[in-house]
């Protein structure tokens, strides 16, 4: 079921858009004549995408907008402008909104042809939502994990590490980003050591566990071990690999 607000100050219209609207079945819509009484809503209710009407007395549809952003809501935002009103669309669109909907003649009636829109803008925002509980939760894990993690794309430079990584070398990410993983390692250790892309992957993604001493930021050296993992695109091309660090010495080991 997929909740709509729809606010707009013309009372008798709402009622219409909301029976148009809700003749789909996998559709509830509560409306608000105003933007006062479309904030109460949204403090009562969880609501999946929000239309509304541009021109209305007191606070406007841009002003809602900016209201609905500040309060950290990622929700679809769908403004309706009148006809020409280009300017006011553009600001919209750059004010944070995700659609701008243009009243035309048929009136009403256009929310039937509006289905789809609501459909993809709502599937949109929920993968988004998705993806970023994904991204925070693995991002969570790498923290806490006390081996350091590095990701290396294909020419070997890092592009992102964890916690643990900058706790064990002394580096902080911003000044390794973009450094190739080899040149924070002693020179003598690049002799016989293969942690190269396309050695790993054809050795079954994995790479064996080279243990040898690591030059931290510092400039002191530590012991670590270090495996790597190559991850492929969707086309099973290899696009980097993850490094896994391990703190060999009596404190890592604790």
């Amino acid at each position: 079921m997929i909740r709509i607000l729809v606010v707009d100050d013309l009372k008798a219209l709402l009622d219409v858009v909301k029976y148009i609207l809700e003749s789909n079945p996998d559709f509830e819509v509560d409306t608000a004549p105003s933007v006062a009484e479309a904030l109460v809503l949204l403090e009562e209710h969880k609501y999946d995408i929000i239309i509304s009407d541009y021109y209305m007395p007191e606070e406007n549809g841009l002003d809602f907008l900016k209201q609905v952003r500040a309060m950290n809501l990622s929700i679809p935002f769908v403004i309706q402008t009148g006809h020409g009103d280009e300017i006011t669309a553009l600001e919209a669109l750059q004010g944070g909104a995700d659609f701008f909907l243009e009243k035309g003649s048929e009136g009403p009636l256009q929310y039937l042809a509006f289905t789809q829109i609501i459909n993809l803008l709502v599937s949109q925002n929920k993968m988004e939502i998705k993806l970023q509980k994904q991204t925070h939760a693995l991002r969570d894990l790498s923290d806490i994990n006390h081996d350091g993690l590095v990701y290396v794309d294909t020419n070997g430079c890092i592009q992102n590490v964890n916690l643990a990584f900058q706790k064990i070398t002394g580096c902080l990410e911003d000044t390794v980003k973009g450094v190739s993983f080899l040149n924070l390692i002693p020179d003598e250790w690049k002799e016989g050591t293969s942690l190269s892309l396309k050695s790993i992957d054809d050795s079954d993604n994995l790479s064996e566990e080279y243990k040898r001493e690591y030059i931290r930021c510092t400039g002191d050296r530590i012991p670590v071990s270090i495996r790597a993992h190559v991850v492929h695109n969707d086309n099973g091309d290899p696009e980097g690999m993850w490094l896994i660090v391990h703190d060999l010495s009596d404190t890592g080991q604790t």
